[in-house]
């Protein structure tokens, strides 16, 4: 049987909490002993400060020397739409951007475990130790599973846009295609980072010429 009531054992509570010790601590650490932390990050901020010369930064956007992390001074290599999009970090501490990127990696990582959850429940199943757990603790424990996995504990590191990129792939393909064609979400995503046009090719086999359209669009 499917637990279907709204109270969440105190498993659940515990997983919860430990949840949010592990996200949070896991940032604590990662400032306090990776020099390069958040180094992603910084790089698409940086771009954003490019177009107003915020806190009298006057580089180019795509200056060799954009980001300088000593020995490593990776370049801005997006496209400018980027760094458009990034403009409002450009204007709030760093230190201020990176909290906001490491919880909204967080709320990606539990919206993806919460996906999981609904489609084996709607098929009549449960997830392992689900009736101690609850709801809410189980999705907290597929949330734990999902960021301690090496992807995103190393996008957790440079605080990368990963996260929010695989959301908005996966929100196109999870979508009901109305008003709004599919594809329009992989467009944006592509706008940020050009890698996730590969996911065009999904559309291409399915010959959804209307979604392709957009996306380009």
């Amino acid at each position: 049987m499917t637990r279907t009531d709204s109270t969440t054992p105190i498993w659940g509570k515990i997983a919860i909490v430990a949840l949010i010790l592990i996200v949070g601590g896991g940032y604590v650490i990662k400032m306090l002993t990776n020099p390069f932390s958040g180094m992603d990050f910084s790089i698409y901020r940086l771009g954003a400060m490019t177009i107003f010369d915020n806190e009298g930064f006057t580089q180019d956007l795509y200056s060799p020397t954009l980001n300088d992390h000593g020995v490593i001074k990776p370049p801005f290599t997006y496209p400018p739409f980027a760094a458009m999009l990034f403009l409002p970090f450009a204007f709030m501490p760093l230190e201020v951007g990176k909290v906001i990127m490491v919880v909204g990696s967080a709320v990606v990582a539990w919206w993806i475990s919460t996906i999981i959850y609904n489609y084996v429940n709607a098929r009549g199943r449960e997830l392992p130790l689900q009736q101690y757990f609850g709801r809410a603790g189980t999705i907290a424990m597929l949330t734990i599973l999902v960021v301690a996995a090496g992807p995103w504990q190393r996008t957790l590191d440079l605080i990368q846009i990963n996260p929010f990129i695989t959301a908005l792939i996966l929100a196109d393909f999870v979508r009901p295609a109305t008003r709004v064609p599919r594809g329009v979400l992989i467009g944006i995503a592509g706008g940020v980072k050009l890698t996730p046009l590969v996911f065009g090719l999904i559309l291409l086999v399915r010959r959804d010429w209307k979604g392709i359209a957009t996306l380009g669009a």
